[in-house]
């Protein structure tokens, strides 16, 4: 079964929610360690309204994958060229989906005239980014919770 990538439409709100707060909850649990806290934190703002207010702008460009007729990724990228969101749930582990999203956010970094994308990575993400090109810039630092997370910067051809 192939994976789609599309851009995300407003009624992918609900389901594309979903989809980001399974993956936080089970597959980044090294870098929340099921802190009741830090889950609190790093969900607190991944609620349907968010996700519907999000698609609906020109800018963030969002993503989602989509295989077997549901949605199995979420990614965005915001103005700047920052990724700030790439999520998929344990089922869709290793079936394209995280590689489909990222590089459809690269292309769409080089039609608006990008010359390299960035993002903060969380621990479980970064050996993935490594090994797609990107490379570290800088010390780790606290990211969107207590936790660390590394910035990263990948230089694309135009």
């Amino acid at each position: 079964m192939d994976v789609v990538i599309r851009v995300a439409r407003e009624e992918d709100a609900e389901e594309a929610c979903e989809v980001v707060r399974a993956s936080i909850e089970t597959l980044c649990v090294a870098d929340h360690e099921n802190d009741e806290r830090e889950l609190a934190i790093w969900l607190g703002n991944k609620n349907g309204e968010w996700f519907q207010r999000s698609i609906a702008l020109e800018l963030p460009s969002s993503v989602v994958a989509v295989r077997g007729g549901r949605i199995c990724g979420f990614g965005q990228m915001n103005h700047t060229g920052e990724i700030v969101l790439l999520y998929v749930p344990s089922e869709a582990r290793f079936t394209g989906a995280s590689i489909s999203i990222l590089e459809w956010l690269e292309r769409e970094a080089v039609a608006v005239g990008k010359e390299s994308v960035h993002l903060s990575s969380t621990l479980t993400a970064k050996r993935f980014y490594e090994a797609r090109g990107y490379r570290q810039v800088g010390e780790a630092g606290i990211g969107f919770t207590t936790k660390k997370t590394w910035p990263m910067v990948k230089h694309l051809v135009l």
